[in-house]
């Protein structure tokens, strides 16, 4: 249980409300510059002639992330391991409203424990 007298600034409901009202975003997101994108563009290929439609959707969504466009991102690719899970195992996506993915565990603990 958790017994803090305090909530973690993470979860500060006023300074959300006060950050949305600002239309910001208290998430960090990749910084897209023309360097990170050529540098990407020379790693993953197509540095000659410019990205493909693939290469360019993935561009695309780090770019103007302060809009918050990149929040349901996650989404398309839940619901396709939810179906690619679904032989296996029966997930009711309605009893997880809350769903996204993290960079392993710790992360989503944290939310709990601090909610």
């Amino acid at each position: 249980m958790n017994d803090r007298t305090k909530t973690p600034p993470i979860h500060d409901p006023d300074l959300d409300r006060r950050v949305k009202d600002a239309g910001a975003s208290k998430t960090v997101y990749a910084l897209v510059t023309p360097e990170t994108e050529a540098a990407k563009h020379f790693i993953l290929g197509n540095a000659v002639a410019g990205p493909d439609a693939a290469r360019s959707h993935y561009l695309e969504q780090f770019r103007d992330a302060w809009t918050g466009k990149q929040y349901a991102f996650h989404e398309a690719f839940i619901e396709r391991w939810m179906a690619w899970a679904a032989p296996v195992v029966t997930i009711d996506a309605a009893g997880f409203p809350w769903r996204y993915p993290t960079a392993g565990g710790s992360e989503a603990l944290f939310h709990v424990i601090a909610a």
